[in-house]
């Protein structure tokens, strides 16, 4: 930067509001001039749209006197440089001063020429005059040197200035800047926010290109003057200078109280224009962040120039203001280099996540560039803060773009718990909908309760009436809406016993007056009844898949403690539909949501020393198609039975004379392995199966009225 003859500094603070009022002025709380020799009409003049003045002095002009008090434009002194004496300084100042500069680019050897460590040592200085004046301080004033200096880089020099003084009362940080782009302006202020304090900028003008025409200073200043009013990490600015010869048209005034063409213009330029948010879908670079934590920027050799962020670590973060001009799902292409493996890093939102951890593989050199893509980040729209978080650092950004990529519409699914269920029973409605879903509008069909439904569910739902029912979902997103439909058959089964005169089976009886057949029978006088051990079973055989709904168990005296009610729809994989260890007997009646052809009831603990004893097996739900089999078998008759089932060595057939006329077994390959004709029945039952190895086997019993065919098997 360029080194100057007068004495120069800047600062920075944070402030609440942007506007001072005086009198009948409103003039910004930030702007200010760089300058001294002064007159009272020169105060006069400014006082338009300059609020604050430094002179890199302690006192005022002698020719101003107490003008710039009448003009409301406030004094700032600074101690410029040398070794400075606590009573001094502290005489030296002004009545109502607020703030200390202090050091004008000491890291300049043409200038105060004071290192960073013996600044540290003359800070105690700074403290006491502060205190005993009721000061602010601001820190030594720092910019580039191009030669002659103690430290060529000014965040350098504050870095060990306060590596140096680490207690050290520092309220503010003052620098200096005299490039020419606003995009530079930015990232050197953003280099500073580190500290974590606010900033002044004491000398500013474009002063450091070939091009320093009027129209080019103006349009700088407009330009710098937006950023510095609006970035709230700016506390104060003052332009250079009223009037010196060193920079080609920066003079801010002419003849004595007279404003130049570009006086006039830094009076009455805006106060805190908001700078505009970088539109997206759009471009973004890099270096033009915010705010900042850790990085640093350089020169990139990238396809157009300019400066890319680097020299990265973990947990280091950019942020960018952004204007969404459409919400939606976006992909972001990163222009990053990498000399190595190991970086990566994710995208926030107003401080959510919007993306996964993207890796960065090496480019094989800093400034070998390449794009990377990170998709489906979901933006919504309006006016945000998109924040980059280095994850892992030891990578180089040159800039970010975004662009929308159509977002799919979501796809409406869902499952039911059956599609054949009772009037008043319960179907669970369960969302398998995918995609981006903002709402589900849902419609359960005539007799629902409840009818409609928004959200994702699950739901349970109950039918008062019969008929087929259809169940409509809605789901919408931003890529738009689909449907999904299914139906649901609803009969009117509460009151039918699909158990009655059905098949049944068991593990024992006591006697062949209390077989199987007669819990199915339809009977309370009659019943089935257990051998006197634990544990026993029975079951029912419905000769279709059926939905379930509701069981009744009508104990005798010899009742169950604890059992399990299952269903089953292969006598092999069994799914529970209701289980207690507190059963007490008499009429055990309970709702189940469940499906299958057989259901059993598994006791494991009796509440008397008899076996199992069930009046009546009922089971109540929606009969499905018999199909097969099951079609062709009718039930001879309800005292038919054929047990055990599994069994060990024989069959035992309980019937009468007039029901079987011929017994046929198949094995499970069909073939015929035994046939009986004309069973003796004299004594209603018979035995037979002793000579069959273990397996499956199809009984086939042939009667007056018809075949019934049973499954059975032999274990030992």
């Amino acid at each position: 930067m360029k080194t100057k003859l007068h004495l120069l500094v800047y600062g920075l603070a944070l402030c609440l509001c942007s506007t001072v009022a005086l009198g009948q002025r409103n003039v910004s709380s930030k702007r200010g001039i760089a300058y001294g020799y002064h007159s009272p009409a020169d105060m006069q003049a400014v006082s338009a749209g300059v609020s604050w003045w430094y002179n890199w002095s302690l006192k005022p002009d002698a020719s101003v006197g107490e003008a710039y008090k009448t003009a409301g434009v406030e004094f700032v002194p600074m101690v410029w440089g040398g070794t400075p004496n606590v009573d001094q300084v502290a005489a030296s100042i002004p009545d109502g001063a607020k703030y200390l500069l202090a050091f004008n680019e000491p890291n300049f050897g043409v200038q105060s020429n004071i290192t960073a460590q013996r600044a540290a040592e003359l800070w105690p200085v700074f403290e006491q005059v502060a205190a005993r004046k009721n000061l602010k301080l601001v820190s030594p004033a720092v910019n580039y040197c191009g030669g002659n200096c103690n430290q060529t880089d000014p965040l350098v020099y504050l870095e060990e200035f306060f590596a140096a003084c680490p207690d050290c009362k520092v309220d503010y940080i003052a620098l200096h800047w005299y490039a020419c782009t606003p995009d530079a302006l930015i990232w050197y202020l953003n280099r500073f926010k580190k500290f974590g304090k606010p900033i002044w900028l004491t000398e500013f003008s474009c002063g450091d290109q070939s091009d320093l025409s009027l129209a080019v200073q103006k349009k700088y200043m407009q330009e710098a003057v937006s950023i510095l009013e609006n970035d709230t990490s700016v506390f104060r600015y003052a332009w250079f200078a009223g009037r010196t010869t060193e920079i080609p048209n920066v003079n801010l005034l002419g003849t004595s109280g007279q404003l130049t063409e570009l006086g006039q213009l830094y009076v009455s330029l805006p106060i805190g224009t908001p700078i505009q948010p970088i539109a997206l879908p759009g471009k973004m670079e890099a270096e033009l962040y915010t705010a900042m934590s850790g990085i640093s920027t350089q020169s990139t050799t990238d396809t157009g120039g300019g400066l890319n962020v680097g020299w990265t670590d973990n947990g280091d973060w950019t942020e960018y203001k952004v204007n969404v001009t459409a919400a939606g799902s976006y992909e972001f292409t990163m222009r990053v280099a990498a000399a190595a493996n190991g970086g990566s890093f994710h995208l926030e939102l107003d401080g959510q996540r919007v993306s996964p951890t993207t890796a960065v593989a090496s480019t094989s050199g800093w400034q070998n560039w390449t794009d990377l893509k990170v998709s489906n980040v979901m933006l919504p729209q309006g006016n945000h803060t998109l924040r980059l978080v280095f994850d892992t650092g030891g990578f180089n950004l040159n800039y970010l773009t975004a662009q929308t990529v159509p977002t799919p519409p979501p796809v409406a699914a869902f499952n039911l718990s059956a599609a054949n269920v009772c009037s008043g029973a319960n179907t669970v409605v369960t969302n398998s909908s995918t995609g981006n879903i903002s709402s589900y509008n849902w419609n359960f069909g005539v007799g629902a309760t409840p009818a409609t439904g928004t959200g994702s569910g699950p739901f349970t739902v109950v039918y008062s009436s019969a008929g087929s029912k259809t169940i409509s979902l809605i789901a919408t997103g931003t890529g738009g809406s689909t449907i999904a439909t299914k139906t649901v058959n609803v009969a009117s089964c509460v009151n039918t016993n699909l158990a009655l005169l059905k098949p049944a089976y068991a593990s024992s009886q006591e006697s062949g007056g209390t077989i199987p057949a007669y819990a199915t029978d339809g009977k309370t006088s009659t019943r089935w009844s257990s051998v006197f051990s634990d544990p026993q079973w029975i079951y029912v055989d419905l000769q279709t898949a059926s939905q379930l709904s509701k069981i009744i168990l009508r104990w005798e005296a010899a009742s169950g403690k604890a059992y399990t009610v299952e269903s089953s729809n292969d006598l092999n994989t069994w799914t529970p539909l209701y289980s207690t260890t507190i059963g007490d007997g008499g009429v055990d009646e309970f709702t189940v949501s469940g499906a299958g052809r057989y259901v059993r009831v598994r006791g494991t603990q009796r509440n008397t020393t008899y076996g199992y004893s069930l009046w009546e097996l009922e089971v109540y739900g929606t009969s499905g198609a018999r199909t097969g089999e099951s079609e062709a078998s009718e039930m001879l008759s309800s005292t038919l039975s054929v047990y055990p089932n599994p069994f060990s060595s024989e069959l035992t057939l309980q019937a009468n004379a007039k029901q079987v006329n011929k017994i046929e077994v198949y094995n499970s390959a069909g073939h015929l392995v035994t046939s009986i004709d004309h069973p003796d029945l004299s004594s209603q039952h018979v035995q037979f199966g002793a000579e069959l190895p273990d397996g499956l086997y199809v009984i086939k019993l042939f009667g007056q009225e018809g075949v019934n065919v049973l499954r059975v098997v032999k274990s030992r």
